[in-house]
């Protein structure tokens, strides 16, 4: 069994005891220098000498968050989609998939943990914003996932239908 030796507590122990590395800079097979443990009571000494350093972290992570996907959103045209729908508040604003979710991104979640939200924002930026996004508002995106298509093109062509009737036919209030 491989062994490595903590910078902490000085104790060879089992490398499985030592948490893998993450993020852009991580090597295969990289690992902490301190241990599980080890690195469990740094955690736990930081956060009740300084409370507030982790949601400050929490904090400055939503607001990236926040910039990236207002960065996508821009690039698609900071408004709904759908012809029928003049939406543009951004709270509301969504991500589609043109012709449905592929099977590719149904099979293959985006660094191991689902293709939505971040990781989906994460994704079409490093794919150069695909033409197969677009922006809908949550409702043109709900009424598309449900009936294949938006229910405004269905008002769309009604009231086209409706221009093409006689001035008798139709009901004034």
């Amino acid at each position: 069994m491989e062994t490595k030796i903590c910078t902490k507590c000085k104790l060879p122990l089992p490398v499985d005891n030592f948490m893998g590395r993450t993020g852009k800079t991580r090597r295969p097979g990289a690992k902490h220098s301190e241990c599980r443990s080890c690195r469990q009571v740094g955690r736990k000494k930081r956060y009740s000498e300084d409370p507030g350093h982790v949601k400050g972290i929490l904090s400055a992570q939503k607001n990236y968050h926040r910039l990236l996907r207002e960065q996508v959103i821009q690039h698609y045209g900071m408004k709904c989609n759908c012809p029928g729908c003049s939406e543009d508040l951004f709270e509301f604003l969504t991500f589609d998939h043109v012709h449905g979710r592929s099977e590719e991104h149904k099979r293959q979640p985006h660094n191991g943990s689902g293709f939505s939200g971040h990781n989906l924002v994460r994704w079409i930026i490093d794919n150069n914003y695909p033409a197969t996004i677009q922006i809908l508002c949550y409702n043109c995106n709900c009424g598309k996932r449900t009936s294949k298509q938006c229910p405004h093109l269905d008002k769309l062509q009604d009231v086209s239908r409706n221009d093409l009737r006689e001035p008798d036919d139709v009901f004034y209030l």
